[in-house]
């Protein structure tokens, strides 16, 4: 759904609000400007400016119903995919505009979001008003797609439709209709959204959420996006801290600089060295470990998927079935934070995945409610 439409349109709230009381329907996040039409200029934009417009129809969406901890979001006229084992981008536009556009789809990956694209568009045409192809054209075009292997999951085959070639007026019912009955004809199953990913893409994912400074601020304001962790909070609080700091030293420099300028020029030399000191930025995934217990330096390094460190805490005999101060095990808290590499290392070293943790949590229950 496109917020702006929710929010200032009566038609679009109406259907709106019948979609989220249809089981049958799972309503995903479509931007909250829909770019206003100028897709290149929208996401030649800033990060924040393309984070902070799907984080409006985010809150839309969570006030009225009970989001899953996967936010499902379908980029404004963008075929791309950003997901555990998926990371696709829009073969339709140029190189060169791909490369730009790039650092705004990995910054809502980074963000909390699951962008899913598409396998194929069953287009309309406005001009003649009725689909460019018919049923029959659509579904041998979709078989084709599926046996050469075009399509970004295996198995899997998204087919984007678009809500005006479904009216009355257009026969889009009995068009509908038959789609429905031919693939099925031909052994193809229905299924929502929720379950294009499968409890194994989440345990080997290939691709991970990373920590970026510069849209932090920007989640940190919007916590609910990300898993309710301590230590999620933690590297938040630590990251507010380090925009606070920042700007604090770019303050003391600018003061320093307009002193400068009144002092003689024998003298500005050693100022301008004080002054333009540069200073390192601090990086979280570079601090050290705390000299305390074997089992909480476990802990951090699942949060930083210190896989060396690990290996190397297993080695000195930690206990892997420790848990945290909340009563989460390390294979359970692994789990929720999707570290794959982690989880399948814990594994290995016996950690059982039926296994409840003290809050009556196991990781296989986890995965579960990750895939509803």
């Amino acid at each position: 759904m496109i917020g702006e439409n929710i929010v200032r349109t009566k038609k679009y709230n109406k259907i709106y609000k019948q979609a989220i009381q249809n089981p049958l329907i799972t309503v995903g996040n479509h931007t909250y400007s829909h770019a206003r039409g100028g897709y290149k200029r929208f996401y030649y934009s800033s990060k924040q400016h393309v984070v902070n417009d799907l984080l409006k129809t985010y809150k839309i969406l969570n006030k009225d119903q009970k989001i899953n901890d996967i936010p499902y979001t379908r980029l404004a006229g963008r075929n791309v995919f950003r997901l555990p084992t998926v990371s696709k981008n829009d073969i339709f536009i140029s190189k060169k505009q791909s490369l730009k556009e790039r650092k705004n789809y990995d910054a809502l990956w980074n963000a909390g979001f699951y962008l899913y694209g598409w396998d194929y568009e069953w287009e309309f045409d406005h001009k003649k008003k009725k689909p460019k192809l018919s049923v029959n054209q659509i579904v041998k075009k979709i078989e084709r797609l599926y046996k050469r292997g075009k399509i970004a999951k295996k198995e899997k085959f998204v087919l984007l439709l678009h809500d005006p070639m479904f009216k009355n007026r257009y026969n889009g019912k009995n068009n509908l209709q038959n789609l429905i009955k031919k693939l099925k004809q031909n052994g193809w199953e229905f299924d929502t959204i929720a379950n294009y990913l499968s409890a194994k893409d989440f345990l080997y994912a290939k691709y991970q959420q990373q920590y970026d400074p510069n849209i932090t601020s920007i989640v940190a304001n919007n916590i609910q996006i990300l898993p309710s962790t301590p230590i999620k909070q933690s590297i938040v609080k630590k990251a507010k801290k380090m925009v606070s700091t920042k700007k604090t030293k770019l303050k003391k420099r600018y003061n320093k600089k307009k002193t400068i300028s009144k002092i003689k020029k024998t003298t500005i030399k050693k100022h301008k060295k004080i002054a333009y000191k540069p200073t390192k930025k601090p990086n979280i995934e570079n601090m050290p470990y705390s000299s305390k217990s074997l089992e909480q330096q476990l802990f951090e390094a699942i949060a930083r998927v210190d896989e060396k460190k690990m290996q190397d805490l297993i080695k000195n005999g930690v206990n892997i079935h420790a848990h945290n101060s909340k009563g989460q095990s390390a294979l359970v808290l692994a789990t929720m934070l999707k570290r794959s590499s982690i989880v399948q290392i814990l594994i290995n070293n016996g950690a059982d995945i039926n296994k409840k943790d003290k809050n009556g949590n196991s990781a296989l229950m986890i995965l579960q409610q990750m895939t509803r």
